[in-house]
């Protein structure tokens, strides 16, 4: 008997563990809500890098990422998806490059037309008609 009260929560944990993928660490796919709007911020003097708001299911911050895997966005609607934590470990070793933590799609569990709630107050909204940041700031 006390065996198995070992033996059970070594096996969950072994379960549940990230996986590797080459260079990638996956861990287990979670539940997250995906905002109806996107934010941007300057890269360079010449254009815009979007980013996501997220938040995990049953959470009330949003964080951003840059990137969801497999992912096809439209604004206006928030999304509750399904998907997997990627590090990139060949990311890490580019200064300049995306984010080597995104995420990767698994399913689209729903889509509702609507504005999502609690986004912060100070980001830009992404949009194809913004001028190019140095216009934009008037550098």
């Amino acid at each position: 008997m006390k065996l198995g009260i070992i033996i059970v929560p070594i096996i969950l944990l072994l379960f549940s563990c990230a996986k590797h993928e080459g260079e990638l660490i996956v861990y287990p796919a979670k539940e997250y809500i995906v905002a109806s709007d996107r934010g941007c911020y300057a890269n360079g003097n010449d254009g815009w890098e979007a980013y996501y708001f997220v938040k995990e299911k049953g959470k009330n911050n949003w964080g951003t990422y840059d990137r969801i895997l497999g992912f096809n966005y439209e604004v206006g609607y928030e999304y509750l998806i399904k998907a997997e934590r990627v590090v990139n470990k060949e990311l890490l070793e580019i200064a300049d490059g995306p984010s080597y933590i995104y995420l990767r799609l698994v399913k689209v569990l729903s889509v509702e037309k609507k504005d999502s709630e609690g986004l912060p107050d100070n980001y830009l909204p992404y949009s194809e008609e913004l001028p190019p940041p140095s216009e934009y700031y008037g550098n």
